[in-house]
């Protein structure tokens, strides 16, 4: 699989019109993914703060991209990046989805900036 990966941080700038026009055409020109962590963080942020928005729209604005699925695999590759190089959980299975499957991350999580296969974008 080639591509990028969307970390949530991303992502929620990205569907809240916060990115800058760079980010937005990165997300836009390639093959972007998000793994299902993001999909349950984005899903989790816009049911609290989008209080009158339908939850439909939120999760159909969701679908425009390839969702990447968890594994065995992934899990152990995220047990070891939460242990090796302190990452919290949602940040080491998104990690190690994107590792897993090939693809760049992209972020604006400082706590990803600098690892191996990580694109650090900074947004509005």
């Amino acid at each position: 699989m080639t591509g990028i990966l969307a970390d949530t941080s991303v992502l929620l700038d990205y569907l809240s019109d916060l990115t800058t026009p760079a980010t937005d055409s990165l997300l836009e020109s390639q093959d972007t993914s998000i793994s299902l962590v993001t999909y349950f963080e984005a899903l989790r942020h816009f049911r609290k703060t989008l209080r009158g928005i339908p939850f439909d729209f939120t999760s159909h604005r969701l679908f425009q991209f390839t969702h990447v699925t968890l594994s065995p695999a992934i899990c152990e590759l995220a047990a070891k990046y939460s242990h090796e190089r302190g990452l919290s959980t949602g940040d080491a299975l998104i990690y190690a989805t994107a590792r897993d499957s090939g693809l760049t991350l992209v972020t604006s999580d400082s706590d990803l900036k600098g690892l191996p296969g990580v694109m650090f974008v900074k947004n509005k």
